[in-house]
Formats: structure tokens, sequence, C-alpha cells
């Protein structure tokens, strides 16, 4: 009776004969807490190089290192411990590879082990142990919030470097299944801090479904996977996805920007779902391919220009410029000079968010027989008179409409030219930090080259440091085989 009773038990709540592996022991070596936890992209072992720094762990494949105590406690507090999965359980979508590594007690090499992480088909999070040493597959169900946690600040990207394309260049093409959903998260308490400051009453809450969704990309022609790209977002005014190459294709090409819409966001779509996917966007592109983070960029038409400045102001740690055409949104009551006034449609960016606004760019697109020109005046005027970098572009006779290409051309152009100058500067100061490095130890070396690579990722002058860092490993192991029994 009992044995029945339990034989049915352990079917419910997962167990298979023989047994069930233990949970607690999936991010065990050996039996015993590893000193140190990296993710990785793939199944080979990462190189270490670098990986102090951004730019260092996408070369190498790391998504995050974790090292020491109570770093490690992190991973293991994961675990679901209640819940035993079956042996049989099956990751469908890899997210990660867990490295382990334990001290081995002879001070050889240390012991590894590998745990891959990621979803079952039934989309719960699971690790499993790779290498199974015939004491059976360790394996255990994972806390999801935990684990947002826990790779809150991974990359986006999630692709072995230099990884060739999936999708065709200078063709706009429907973006393959699965989405990655943005980080940032509008719920109630994101749209107060962000947009409305203070809860909002008559915004219906978020209502979006990546996998019902429609997101379209074009790479650019000559787009070169080991470089990283610049990013233009398009909300279109109308449901639909289709981008207008005939206008932003000359642009695209010349500054080498992927672009990325979403179908079914236009004027009808709620604005929360609206902005929402516009994150969501950034997010699924910038898993598949290496974006500069410096120079992503949103525009729209009509209403679409309005959420794209609205993206610009509210979003400056994701969008670093954009390109409103004809339609535009601002944080202060903008007079009509008739007594009267257009609302403010956001709350005024506060703190870091400001400081951080005021180093990007936003051209504003009108024309004298466009309805929206003398808000659009208005409004600029404001945002000026407040320090930040914006411009109205006023194309003549040009009504409420797309501009031409080379009227997008310019104005793109003279927002791309902020980061690049931002640029130049972090590679100056690199270029320095190089040069200061020849005359010290290799210790005080490697410091300042990790600077340098911090400071100004993806530059000539970044690759030129990780150069250097790998000549400084290569030297360091040779003198350690050159050392023989006598010392």
């Amino acid at each position: 009776m009992h044995l029945r009773f339990f034989t049915i038990f352990a079917f419910l709540i997962g167990f298979h004969s023989p047994a069930c592996a233990d949970p607690e022991r999936v991010f065990q070596v050996g039996g015993e807490t590893p000193g140190k936890v990296v993710f990785a992209i793939e199944h080979a072992e990462p190189d270490a190089l670098g990986s102090d720094t951004s730019m260092g762990r996408v070369l190498a494949g790391i998504l995050a290192v974790e090292e020491g105590r109570s770093a490690v406690s992190r991973v293991s507090r994961l675990v679901e411990r209640n819940t035993r999965p079956r042996s049989s359980a099956t990751i469908e979508e890899l997210i990660t590879v867990a490295w382990l590594y334990a001290s081995a007690t002879d001070g050889s090499k240390p012991i590894t082990k590998r745990v891959a992480i990621g979803l079952t088909s039934d989309g719960w999070l699971l690790a499993r142990e790779i290498d199974d040493e015939g004491d059976g597959v360790d394996l255990a169900r994972l806390n999801d919030k935990r684990f947002a946690m826990l790779s809150a600040e991974w990359p986006r990207y999630r692709r072995p470097y230099g990884a060739p394309p999936t999708d065709p260049f200078g063709h706009m093409v429907e973006l393959a299944k699965p989405y990655v959903p943005s980080r940032i998260v509008l719920d109630s308490d994101e749209l107060r801090r962000r947009i409305y400051g203070r809860a909002p009453t008559e915004v219906p809450p978020l209502d979006r479904d990546l996998d019902s969704e429609r997101m379209f990309i074009r790479l650019p022609v000559e787009f070169d996977p080991k470089v990283p790209a610049g990013l233009l977002v398009w909300i279109h005014a109308v449901n639909s996805g289709q981008q207008p190459l005939q206008v932003f294709a000359p642009a695209l090409d010349e500054f080498g920007l992927i672009c990325v819409s979403v179908e079914n966001a236009g004027n009808t779509r709620e604005i929360v779902d609206r902005l929402q996917l516009m994150l969501d966007a950034v997010e699924t592109v910038g898993a598949r391919y290496l974006l500069d983070d410096d120079r992503i960029y949103a525009t729209g038409i009509s209403g679409g220009g309005r959420s794209s400045s609205m993206l610009w102001a509210c979003f400056s740690d994701v969008f670093t410029g954009a390109v409103p055409i004809v339609g535009l949104n601002s944080y202060d009551l903008a007079p009509t000079g008739t007594g009267q006034a257009w609302p403010k449609n956001f709350m005024k960016p506060r703190g870091r968010s400001w400081a951080l606004l005021k180093t990007h760019r936003l051209a504003a697109i009108t024309g004298r027989n466009d309805f929206n020109e003398p808000e659009m005046k208005v409004r600029i005027n404001a945002m000026a008179r407040d320090g930040l970098d914006v411009r109205l572009v006023d194309q003549p006779d040009m009504a409420h409409e797309m501009p031409t290409p080379e009227t997008f051309l310019d104005a793109l152009g003279w927002v791309e030219e902020a980061a690049h100058t931002r640029q130049a500067e972090q590679e100056e100061s690199a270029r320095q930090l190089l040069g200061r490095a020849e005359a010290v130890s290799d210790a005080a070396r490697s410091k300042l080259l990790l600077k340098a690579v911090e400071m100004a990722p993806w530059s000539q002058a970044a690759f030129d440091a990780i150069a250097l860092l790998d000549a400084i490993g290569d030297d360091q192991q040779s003198d350690q085989l050159s050392v023989g029994p006598d010392g």
C-alpha cells in the first residue's frame, strides 16, 4: 500500500527509475563547491584573456565570471531544491554553458565540470551536467527570477565572435524567432520611474506576445560581423513593419547601420506596447549581432516620430540618438502663441539620465507644409535652451511625409557625428595609456592595458592592447616552462 503510493507520488513529481539525480550536486565539482564559475557561450572552454573587460569577454565567448565564496553561492542558490526533474529532461534552447573550476588537492590543474543551462520544451529553466563520469548526470530546475537577476548585466551578444550572419546583406527580411525580451520591462514601476513620474492611471498594462509579433531586419551591404554595427530602430505610423529603404538605404550603408522594425506597432498600438517592442527589438538584434552601444538610434514618422523622441529622452541608457520625422514629443508644455499649449508628453529626465541625455543628439525633420512644424519648432527651441544637443532640419516644401534620402542622410549624419567624436576622444586616451604601459612592469602594464580596452572598446587601440596582453601571457607561460627542477 505504502509502496504503491510512493510509486505514484514519485511519478507525479518527476522521479524515474532507477533514481533521479540530486539537484544539490549540479553546481558542485566532486562534491565540493567550486572556486570559480565561468558562464560561456559555447561548449568549448573559453580563453580567459581580457575577460576583465566587456570587449575581452565577447572575444573569449564569456558572458560572466563568478569568483569567490559569495559570488559562487549566488550560483548555487539558483537551484529549485524542492523540484527534481526526470533524468531524461533535456534542454531545447541553450542559454549558456557554466564552467565550474575547483582546486585540485595535489596542486595540479584545476578540476573542471561543464553544466548546460537552457530552456526545456515546456519553457522552464534546466541546468544539466554535460560530462557524465559514471555516477549519473546531475541536473536541476533553476529559479527563473534568480537567474534573471544573476544574468541582468550579461552582454546582449550571445554568439561566438565573428560568427557569420544569418540574414542577407542589403535586403530587408523577416527576423527569425525566437525574439529576446528586453531587460527593461515597462511595468507600472518602470513607467513611473522613466516616463510619468507617478503611477500611470490611464495607460493600459503591458500587452505584447513576442511569439506572435513580427520583426524585420536589414543588414548594411558591407556588413562585417567582427565590427560592431550601429542600429536604427524604425517606428512606422501604420501597422506595417516595412522599412522605407528608398529613403534609409543610403544612410544605412554610409554609416554601417543595421535597421530593425516591428509589425503592428503603429499609432493604433498602445504606447506602452509600442515602446516595449522597440526595446525588445534592440535586445533581439543585439543577441545575434555585435552592436556598438554608442550608436543605437530611433527614428519614426508622425506618431512614430513622437515615439522615437520618447525612446531618446526616456531611455538614454539604451538609445544614443534620434531622428524624429514630422512628429516630436517633449517634457514641457509647448505654447502655441494663442494662449494655449501643446501638452507635455513625459516627465523631464533627472540625475544621471539627464546628464547622459545631454551627450546625445536629436535631429527632427519637418517642413513648412507639415502641420506639425510649428509645434516641433517650439519643442526643439525649448530643449535647446535647456542645453540639449538638438536641431530642427527643415526641408523646403516638405509636408507630412517622408523626407528625401539626402535630408535623412544629413540629419542622421549629424547625430552620428557625436558618437564618432566621443569614440575618437576615447581612443586617444587609450593610446596614451598604451604609451604609459611601455615603461612599467608586467603587472602594472596589464592593468593599464585592461583599462585601455575598457576605455575605448573595439577601437584599434583596444585590439593593440589585447595583443600586448596576449604577449605578456605568453612570456609568463614561457618563463614558467623554462624553470628547471632546481629553480
